[in-house]
């Protein structure tokens, strides 16, 4: 492979790994995808039913913190100061705290430990998209004192990118999607502190978006199908693997571009975003489906021709936090919840001032 084409496959890969948050990804030419077929549409019923087998606002956020042990919180990103950073706030988006400020980096990705104490988030020039994985590193911000440490600086173990860091159920371990100057991005799992790396995919394809099963037992991701070799990334589909990246199991078939699934904390389901209507503004129509884990079915959770990003579960599986723009009625994303049954769409708190992304449940 040429040096040229290598650097363009890099670059298409960076551009769309994990769907960057604004649904900015670009299309290639030759997709002719159609929206889902609904002659073989599930129900969302179906699929619900089935049964299982130091900063600044440092003592602010320190009384917000305590209020976590037993009321949930959101985490997410916000340009609202001008840069991208971490921010906290209640359930229905009020009571916000800044957690970081930093005017020289672009700080985004949050997700928080599973004791509450740590939060690893990645950071890039400021001025860089969320989609720069070439220039990210991933740091840890301790709740406790509000330090920060850098845990996997940009470049390290022979990364030229690296994204979508997920803690572990227990907090022991992350896993990580990274680039070794290839044409193909792998998964790999690290110790708490981000240190020795383990990759566990074990073909050579393209491999994205990791997060973990409730038990720690799996984990789910995005990947090419075993027979196809190319670099579309319209044919990513989603699979599960045990943590060893044995025993690979592909669940969609559709050859619908998928991204960022998320395990349900019961166990019984993952969401994730599906790409229904390529091209459309340039940016694609993006939807939510869910596909129940005993069954195999997958439904549409949430299709009404926006872009719908990023799910996570609330922590009683109830509901889904993701970040949502509407095409002509919203300037900037914002954040959105929604009933697992597909009821109840809410908008949470934001402006068309600046955008709120990259959700997780504090």
């Amino acid at each position: 492979m040429s040096t040229k084409n290598l650097k363009l496959i890099i670059l298409a890969i960076s551009t769309t790994l994990l769907m960057n948050a604004c649904g900015l990804t670009p299309i290639k030419k030759e997709a002719t995808r159609k929206k889902v077929h609904t002659k073989e549409r599930v129900s969302i019923e179906e699929v619900r039913d089935a049964k299982p087998s130091k900063e600044r606002n440092v003592k602010k956020a320190k009384e917000v913190i305590k209020t976590t042990v037993t009321n949930s919180k959101l985490i997410f990103a916000s340009n609202r100061t001008g840069n991208l950073e971490i921010w906290l706030s209640d359930l229905d988006g009020e009571n916000e705290v800044q957690l970081t400020t930093n005017d020289k980096y672009e700080s985004h990705w949050p997700r928080v430990s599973p004791d509450r104490s740590k939060i690893i988030f990645y950071r890039a020039p400021k001025g860089t998209k969320e989609n720069a994985y070439d220039q990210f590193s991933l740091w840890l911000l301790n709740l406790s004192d509000q330090s920060l440490k850098e845990l996997i600086p940009h470049g390290a173990y022979g990364w030229n990118a690296q994204g979508v860091a997920d803690w572990s159920p227990d907090g022991s371990n992350i896993v990580m999607a990274a680039s070794e100057n290839k044409d193909r991005w792998h998964l790999y799992i690290t110790d708490a502190n981000g240190k020795n790396p383990n990759r566990i995919s074990k073909r050579e394809s393209v491999y994205i978006d990791p997060s973990w099963s409730p038990d720690g037992s799996k984990i789910v991701f995005c990947a090419f199908p075993a027979d196809y070799d190319g670099t579309n990334l319209n044919y990513l589909e989603i699979f599960t693997s045990d943590t060893d990246g044995s025993n690979e199991k592909r669940l969609t078939f559709d050859k619908l571009r998928d991204h960022n699934p998320y395990w349900s904390p019961n166990g019984q389901w993952i969401a994730f975003e599906t790409e229904v209507q390529p091209l459309y503004w340039l940016l694609g129509k993006w939807a939510l489906r869910i596909t129940n884990v005993n069954s195999g079915k997958t439904a549409e959770l949430l299709n009404d021709g926006h872009i719908n990003s990023l799910p996570r579960w609330s922590p009683d599986s109830n509901q889904l936090y993701f970040h949502r723009l509407r095409f002509k009625e919203d300037k900037k994303l914002g954040l959105w919840r929604i009933n697992y049954d597909g009821s109840n769409l809410v908008r949470i708190g934001g402006s068309d001032r600046y955008k709120d992304i990259q959700v997780d449940i504090f």
